[in-house]
């Protein structure tokens, strides 16, 4: 049973998930977990708040389960609006803006909560 626990979540798990925040996107249910933060990081990589629910889209069709970089089993979320919620990590190549991407998020009663949009740092801990 604990080797179960330790490789979640499963290929079809995170298939699922990423399918899930894709519609989200695709219907506009988006929350911004730090606005702010995710605001400043989407004008680093030159594309505003407003175009941002394009290319999640985007970059969510994109999105294999292969792309998971977060822990197993994923970390929980602390912040009230989504606490105790999966938080599932993911990184791929955006052809759009020429940039590979950490993206980090969860889905909570069907909206895609995003928690970090920004160029991948491989470097640094805890994106």
């Amino acid at each position: 049973m604990l080797k179960l626990i330790k490789n979640r979540p499963t290929h079809k798990e995170l298939a699922g998930k990423i399918r899930q925040a894709g519609i989200a996107a695709r219907e506009g249910r988006i929350e911004y977990l730090e606005y702010e933060i995710i605001a400043q990081d989407a004008l680093n990589l030159d594309i505003t708040i407003e175009e941002l629910p394009g290319i999640l889209v985007e970059f969510l069709k994109n999105t294999k389960p292969d792309h998971y970089c977060g822990n197993r089993p994923p970390q929980r979320s602390y912040e009230n609006r989504i606490r105790d919620c999966e938080l599932l990590a993911f990184t791929g190549y955006l052809f759009r803006i020429g940039k590979s991407i950490y993206f980090k998020f969860t889905i909570k009663n069907e909206m895609l909560y995003v928690v970090s949009f920004h160029e991948d740092r491989p470097d640094q801990e805890g994106q």
